[in-house]
């Protein structure tokens, strides 16, 4: 596990279950067409 991917675990750990579900929405395509067009589209693998 990186130090990044710690620091964003430790970070997201930290939030309120209100904070979470935000983020959550915002990393996840509302609908399947729309993936490459959301901002989950920078934590892809290359």
């Amino acid at each position: 596990m990186t130090p990044q991917l710690q620091a964003a675990i430790a970070a997201i750990q930290s939030l309120s279950h209100t904070e979470r579900q935000q983020l959550l929405q915002i990393l996840t395509p509302s609908d399947p067409t729309s993936v490459g067009r959301s901002p989950a589209q920078n934590f892809t693998c290359e």
